[in-house]
């Protein structure tokens, strides 16, 4: 995204760190920005990469003896809350936003659920939110990649309840439980 871009470039790294503070301490309260690097913001034919090395003081929310993990991702239905619309959405410019997260589980901990993929192809965007497990580590994707760059009147109904469908979907957590002693668990 070429906004992108043109921000990560004119910006001062302060405010850049700021920023990703915000946005790791939107699912991780209290949360101290330890380091990160930013890749491929000059290279136009490849996505941005951003890498985060973070602590917190309490990342997973504790349920008994099992833990979860913070939703990572997902979408808000907040712009298609009005029932009837008397002009077109306008979204200004086809987007596309990935992220991909990775968590490192420590040995006393093993993965008792993952949320099942979501893949949402339709005319107006295609969407996915995946999670994996691999080798001791969470793995997370999401994509979000516009197909239109409108949505008309006589579509918005339609377009409505597809993406109130999918924000309602995308609200599972990673449930985590305690490796037992030897239970042979890792």
């Amino acid at each position: 995204d070429q906004g992108q871009r043109w921000w990560i470039k004119y910006t001062k790294p302060a405010l850049i760190k700021e920023q990703l503070k915000s946005v790791i301490n939107s699912f991780s309260p209290g949360v101290e920005l330890l380091d990160y690097h930013i890749s491929n913001a000059e290279e136009l034919g490849r996505p941005i990469e951003i890498t985060v090395k973070f602590r917190g003081p309490k990342f997973l929310t504790s349920l008994g003896e099992e833990r979860l993990i913070p939703i990572l991702g997902g979408v808000s239905a907040d712009f298609v809350s009005r029932e009837k619309r008397s002009y077109p959405l306008d979204f200004g410019g086809l987007r596309e936003s990935k992220t991909l997260i990775q968590i490192k589980l420590p040995d006393s901990l093993r993965v008792k659920y993952l949320p099942p993929p979501i893949i949402k192809d339709t005319k107006w965007f295609t969407y996915i939110n995946k999670y994996t497990f691999s080798n001791s580590t969470v793995y997370f994707e999401e994509l979000m990649s516009d197909k239109a760059t409108r949505i008309s009147v006589d579509e918005y109904t339609q377009y409505k309840e597809v993406y109130e469908e999918l924000a309602r979907q995308t609200d599972k957590q990673v449930v985590l439980s305690k490796v037992t002693p030897g239970s042979g668990d890792s």
